[in-house]
C-alpha cells in the first residue's frame, strides 16, 4: 500500500515540479540516499550528485551543495523514517 501511495505522489510531484534536468538525479539512483550527509529542518539535503553544479534545485554551500528538490525531499522523508 505504501508503494502505491509513494508512486502516486512521485507522479504528482513530477508533473508539478519543473526540472530542467528531467529528474536525472532520481532516475540515476540518488533516491537510495546513500550520499545524503545531512538534513536541515527536514528541508535541505546535502547530497552527492554529479549534476549539482547545473541543477536549478541545488544551492552551493561551502564545498558541497544542498538539494531543494521537492521530489527528493519527499522521498527522503518517507524512506528514512
Amino acid at each position: 500500500m505504501l508503494e502505491e501511495v509513494e508512486d502516486e505522489k512521485v507522479k504528482e510531484l513530477m508533473q508539478v515540479v519543473k526540472c530542467s534536468k528531467n529528474f536525472a538525479c532520481y532516475h540515476n539512483g540518488i533516491e537510495d540516499f546513500d550520499g545524503v550527509k545531512t538534513t536541515v529542518e527536514g528541508k535541505l539535503l546535502s547530497a552527492q550528485c554529479d549534476d549539482a553544479k547545473d541543477c536549478p534545485n541545488a544551492v552551493a554551500f561551502g564545498y558541497g551543495f544542498f538539494c531543494q528538490c521537492p521530489l527528493l525531499q519527499y522521498l527522503y522523508k518517507i524512506r528514512k523514517k
